[in-house]
């Protein structure tokens, strides 16, 4: 015996992601029109269960009841080869993968239906995107705890010998460069393309993105944390900015 899932569920499953694929290196849209019949269309797509439906499949967990095996929770949404493929070569797709799948087809779904055609949504995905890579390298920033200025020095002044302290100020001084350098390689150009995107948005005439844009803020970023803070919190406000315009 199998524990389907209704039909209900399975329009659930497809609703949620946008009816496109759950993988994230297929994503393929999973309806089509009819070509012969105009009130018809063609499904491409499959509830797959993530937890197999009967003894023997793919990932069976005999733990779990018949209505927890057929319910919303156990199933992703995807295309017909793809469905095929995870439990055929199920090693390769555990649980947890397939979960993972699913949670974030179901975010992109719904950032692809705040987008509208003037590229206005793409643009804001993308700030989300600046602003939670610039956020976690202000966080891991903070947790190092690098100190380089008067604080430090009395740290150090007090248990160190000044040649010493001059050692341990350089090899901070180190540290502080590979921050920088990775800043600059990694975060800087994907806010610089932001901000570009922005410009063309709002135009030239707009005061507040020629000021982003020639102020300090985006240069000194590269070199200054309190400064990056400050760009965090401009994307916020941009971001804002582009969601009521």
């Amino acid at each position: 015996m199998r524990d389907n899932f209704t039909e209900s569920t399975k329009k659930r499953l497809a609703g949620r992601v946008n009816f496109r694929c759950s993988n994230p290196t297929c994503r393929k849209f999973t309806q089509k029109p009819d070509s012969s019949d105009t009130k018809k269309y063609t499904n491409l797509g499959e509830a797959a269960h993530i937890k197999a439906a009967s003894s023997g499949g793919a990932r069976y967990d005999t733990d779990m009841t018949a209505e927890e095996r057929r319910s919303e929770e156990n199933g992703i949404w995807l295309c017909k080869e793809c469905a095929y493929i995870i439990d055929h070569e199920q090693e390769a797709f555990s649980v947890d993968t397939l979960l993972t799948w699913k949670r974030i087809a179901e975010q992109k779904a719904a950032r692809e239906s705040s987008m509208r055609e003037d590229g206005i949504g793409e643009i804001i995905n993308d700030i989300d995107v600046a602003i939670e890579k610039l956020g976690q390298f202000i966080k891991e920033e903070r947790e190092k705890g690098l100190q380089y200025e008067f604080e430090n020095y009395k740290k150090y002044s007090s248990t160190l010998t000044h040649e010493a302290y001059l050692e341990k100020r350089y090899l901070d001084e180190i540290e502080y460069n590979k921050i920088q350098t990775e800043y600059i390689i990694e975060i800087s150009p994907i806010i610089q393309d932001v901000l570009i995107k922005c410009s063309h948005v709002f135009g030239e005439s707009d005061a507040d993105i020629v000021k982003i844009e020639s102020d300090h803020i985006f240069e000194s970023a590269s070199v200054n944390r309190l400064c990056r803070e400050e760009m965090w919190h401009t994307l916020q406000k941009l971001r804002t900015k582009l969601v009521m315009r």
